[in-house]
């Protein structure tokens, strides 16, 4: 009889020590709404059209000299069209020129997602302190991100509200539903 509450009493302390607190929260939608984020909007803006600004200008360039080719190409020498050697070598700088374009294009994608990364380091880091604040008071086991997609089922507590108000973001107003 004794072996038998013991073995009962070990049993339903060991599934009570299993036992695991879950929750999620909506990460981007939440980093989304947090003050701050409209500052690093504005920076990445700023950051974007000093790179439009300048592929305008090597645009221009590109546009100029083609424009150029097509109509000094299709002349004759005698009517101050360009000889071949001339011809290839302008078509070859207008090849280099679009090289440039890309090579630019790419290393301005790479540098404005720098840019986002480093404007959003501080925000992300200040999400995950909030997130693990609340898991530490709530006794949560496990938090998922429900936004990231590999949420299968949405039980537990969501964090979404406390989280806001753990990052002094305003509560919005509910919106009325729309009559079509």
């Amino acid at each position: 009889m004794k072996k038998t509450i013991l073995a009962a009493l070990f049993i339903s302390l060991g599934f009570g020590a299993f036992a695991q607190k879950l929750a999620h929260v909506d990460r981007q939608a939440i980093l989304l709404q947090m003050p701050a984020m409209k500052g690093v909007q504005a920076d990445m803006e700023t950051a974007k059209k000093s790179f439009e600004g300048e592929y305008v200008v090597m645009q221009k360039e590109h546009d100029d000299k083609v424009a150029e080719y097509e109509t000094k190409s299709k002349m004759a020498v005698s009517a101050g069209g360009w000889p071949e050697a001339i011809r290839q070598s302008k078509a070859q700088a207008i090849a280099d020129l679009e090289q440039n374009m890309m090579d630019f294009q790419q290393t301005a994608n790479d540098e404005l997602q720098q840019v986002q990364d480093s404007l959003l380091k501080p925000l992300v880091a200040e999400f995950d302190a909030a997130v693990a604040k609340l898991a530490k008071a709530g006794g949560y086991t496990y938090i998922f991100d429900q936004g990231a997609g590999n949420l299968v089922y949405m039980g537990g507590e969501d964090l979404g509200d406390k989280l806001k108000a753990e990052l002094k973001i305003p509560a919005t107003a509910p919106t009325a539903p729309t009559n079509k």
